[in-house]
């Protein structure tokens, strides 16, 4: 039923890291805050239709 949520988040997980990240050095990523994030996000998506976090929020 929420799988759609599941995947808006996920990819804007995937851009956000992309972007953060330089195509010319390898540089460190702390997973875990942007992993809370996301959780919060779907959770947050799902109960009220609002993201918790992030660039682009959807409403």
């Amino acid at each position: 039923m929420f799988t759609g949520v599941h995947q808006d988040e996920v990819r804007l997980l995937v851009k956000q890291l992309f972007q953060d990240s330089s195509r010319e050095k390898l540089t460190k990523v702390e997973l875990r805050p942007k992993l809370l994030d996301l959780s919060f996000n779907i959770m947050l998506r799902t109960l009220a239709g609002k993201r918790y976090y992030g660039k682009e929020l959807v409403t």
